[in-house]
């Protein structure tokens, strides 16, 4: 092989190790960020479940009042007897706002449990929304119910509204949705006439 072709190939050869190089390089730094966002989720989510804690000496009516005082679309408390279930509902004006946003309005991508905005407090059937976060925060504990013990233990609840207005319920049924199937989040196709805010 001739001196030129050695240069060729040894140009080439320095060019394929550089491009190994860079994409060993942008893998880590989306392994990296994949990690870094992981844990952020995880934080977000364990900062939300806090508030129950952080207000524990309060009345679900007096926490309420007092997250109201830092934002008016808290619109009540949903908590699920013996599970982490224990947080504010919140409600704007569309389905997204409170994907990445806590109760403080703090972008968060634990988010925050949060009604349909197409709902109203007159409703008979209400839309929650919530992130399932696999290390039970939020409405993580949610896969639980697929286990017939756990479900059977764990079927009472209570919700608290800003109105002063309580309800109790119980769980009837637990499903896995596609989350593509839009039939499940039509509020304005449900069946009214009878007072279904005891089973959301």
């Amino acid at each position: 092989m001739d001196s030129k072709a050695l240069r060729v190939v040894a140009i080439a050869d320095k060019i394929v190790s550089k491009i190994i190089f860079l994409f060993f390089v942008a893998l880590f730094i989306a392994s990296s960020y994949a990690v870094y966002d992981s844990i952020r989720v995880h934080d977000d989510a364990h900062s939300a479940d806090d508030v129950a804690n952080s207000l524990g000496g309060y009345t679900p009516h007096d926490r309420i009042s007092h997250l109201r005082a830092m934002n008016p679309e808290v619109i009540g408390w949903i908590a699920l007897d013996d599970t982490k279930i224990d947080h504010p509902i919140l409600q704007t004006g569309n389905n997204s706002y409170y994907l990445t946003h806590d109760y403080k309005k703090d972008y968060s991508l634990g988010g925050s449990i949060f009604i349909d905005y197409r709902n109203s407090m007159s409703d008979d059937y209400f839309v929650y929304y919530g992130h399932n976060i696999d290390n039970g925060s939020m409405l993580g504990r949610i896969n639980e119910y697929s286990d017939k013990d756990f479900f059977d233990n764990h079927l009472a609840g209570t919700l608290y509204y800003e109105d002063g207005s309580e309800h109790s319920f119980t769980v009837i049924a637990f499903a896995y949705k596609n989350e593509q199937d839009n039939t499940v989040y039509d509020v304005s196709n449900l069946a009214t006439g009878h007072n279904n805010r005891n089973a959301h």
